[in-house]
């Protein structure tokens, strides 16, 4: 497995696999880091924050 292989988990299960092709950006497999950013992103509060009149959507802008 390569240096960079180990940030990404769905190649790190294909680890006897001899090659691993990143093609695409519709298919392509994303590292550990952007996986943990866009799960914080998620699960953070969202609402539309220029037309909001509720407390949530004055706390999002």
């Amino acid at each position: 497995m390569t240096a960079w292989a180990h940030q990404f988990p769905a190649i790190a299960r294909l680890q006897r696999e001899a090659k691993v092709y990143l093609d695409s950006a519709a298919t392509t497999q994303l590292p550990q880091s952007v996986i943990d950013a866009m799960t914080h992103y998620m699960q953070a509060p969202m609402a539309n924050v220029h037309r909001a009149q509720h407390s949530l959507g004055a706390a999002c802008t």
